[in-house]
């Protein structure tokens, strides 16, 4: 009975028997661990993502508080204009900790005594910790200024290791930061021995006090000068006169 030949219907039959087994061996040995291992891992990323981005959250609350309180908390002392040179130095000690960096250089404007000398910055640190440092000490600089418009975010590409899908996912803890912020120094006019490339808040230039003074020199010396000249004529005419002329 074993060594019969089978139908063709069995033949079928059989043929279709071994194709569900195969069927069920892939599913179950092969199928729904690759969607199992697929959803754990966008699980994960999914997690990783949203973790990264409370921390970001509160990495810029902080940071926001923190200028509030600097506000409130003003230091560094008001030198007179024009200490352009010295700011300067400052920033490029302070800066040397950033992988690079950019200054761009606003016109100051004077409001009475007191003028505001704005320069906005863009700079790459190497992780998060050498950026707020930067930020920090801008803040604690010897001259006085004020921080506005930080921006700060972590870079593409930014992860540990390359490869690894998770730890490529940008975030402030584990990626290059590029920041960005308008740093605006204050100074006066009171002991200035120079007003060159000062603005009013109504955009004229602002007049040097040692120039007007020679101006109004030249000026009182010109007329001097058409007096005596006027002066000398009519005697002249004068004596003209007299001798007949």
């Amino acid at each position: 009975m074993l060594n019969r030949a089978f139908t063709k219907r069995e033949k079928v039959l059989l043929l279709a028997l071994v194709m569900i087994l195969l069927g069920l061996v892939y599913y179950r040995f092969v199928r729904l661990p690759v969607q199992d291992r697929i959803a754990a891992a966008d699980t994960t990323l999914l997690e990783q993502q949203m973790s990264a981005e409370q921390q970001k959250a509160s990495i810029i609350k902080q940071m926001q508080e923190d200028i509030e309180a600097g506000k409130k908390d003003v230091t560094g002392i008001v030198a007179s204009y024009d200490n352009l040179k010295a700011e300067s130095a400052a920033l490029n000690t302070i800066f040397s900790e950033a992988t690079s960096f950019n200054f761009s250089f606003e016109q100051p404007v004077a409001t009475d005594d007191a003028v505001r000398r704005t320069i906005n910055i863009s700079f790459t640190a190497t992780n998060y910790q050498i950026a707020r440092r930067i930020i920090q000490q801008v803040h604690d600089c010897a001259y006085r200024c004020l921080i506005t418009d930080i921006s700060v975010s972590a870079d593409e590409n930014g992860g540990a290791e390359a490869g690894d899908k998770m730890s490529q996912y940008p975030n402030l803890a584990n990626a290059t930061i590029s920041g960005s912020m308008s740093v605006t120094f204050y100074e006066t006019l009171n002991g200035a021995t120079t007003t060159n490339g000062l603005t009013t808040s109504d955009g004229s230039a602002v007049q040097s006090s040692g120039g007007l003074a020679s101006s109004s020199l030249d000026l009182a010396q010109s007329d001097l000068e058409t007096m005596a000249e006027s002066l000398a004529g009519n005697a002249a005419d004068q004596i003209a006169s007299a001798a007949g002329y």
